[in-house]
């Protein structure tokens, strides 16, 4: 059984596992990490996987609808630019390309 407990838990949580399990997760144990640390971590590894899996799964799907977007950005329509030169998160403006901010792609939302 696992035994998770850090000092913001009012109380210990016991979780029946396998032997085999037991072993696998005692392998990935660091020294010094705690249980808890542990399953801490691959749960929100687990949650970004599963983040990032339906982010694809949208994508695959290629359903999007155009959107007019009227909003004006004051700082990049004078010219200025947020980002120093060298950061490759610069948004298009700022790498001198010419995009139309009044339009973008998003994904169209499910029908229920």
């Amino acid at each position: 059984m696992i035994s998770t407990y850090n000092s913001t838990m009012t109380a210990t949580r016991r979780i029946p596992v396998s032997e085999g399990v037991w072993e696998d997760i005692s392998g990935l144990k660091r020294p010094g990490q705690t249980f808890d640390e542990l399953l801490s971590h691959m749960v929100e590894q687990e949650k970004k996987r599963r983040f990032i899996e339906e982010m694809d799964r949208i994508e695959a799907e290629g359903n999007f609808v155009e959107l007019d977007v009227d909003v004006l950005d004051t700082e990049q329509s004078q010219g200025s630019c947020e980002y120093p030169e060298f950061s490759p998160e610069k948004p298009p403006d700022c790498h001198g390309e010419a995009e139309d901010a009044s339009r973008r792609s998003v994904p169209r939302q499910r029908e229920r």
